[in-house]
């Protein structure tokens, strides 16, 4: 890998898998309006907690934590294809 450039791992979900070369672990390329989706998704979480409307905050956070699951198996998988150990220990 150049000094200069990144190495796309993998991009098979709208969450890219990226070695940077100044990084000892790969990262994600989250798109702009996935972030933003994530955000608004976690404030109104927070929203509704004050509210207190615990059921309807467990469904918004389900939702985000279920995307970035998906998101976390493939990252791991990536790794996994490549060699590269974990940057973390298993949960």
């Amino acid at each position: 890998m150049s000094e200069d450039h990144a190495e796309l791992l993998d991009t098979t979900t709208h969450c890219a898998v990226v070695k940077l070369p100044t990084r000892k672990y790969p990262g994600v390329v989250i798109q702009g309006d996935s972030l933003h989706a994530w955000y608004t998704s976690v404030r109104s979480a927070k929203t509704l907690c004050e509210a207190g409307e615990i059921a309807e905050a467990v469904d918004e956070l389900t939702q985000v934590i279920d995307l970035l699951s998906s998101y976390l198996g493939n990252y791991e998988r990536v790794l996994k294809q490549h060699g590269i150990d974990l940057p973390y220990t298993g949960d």
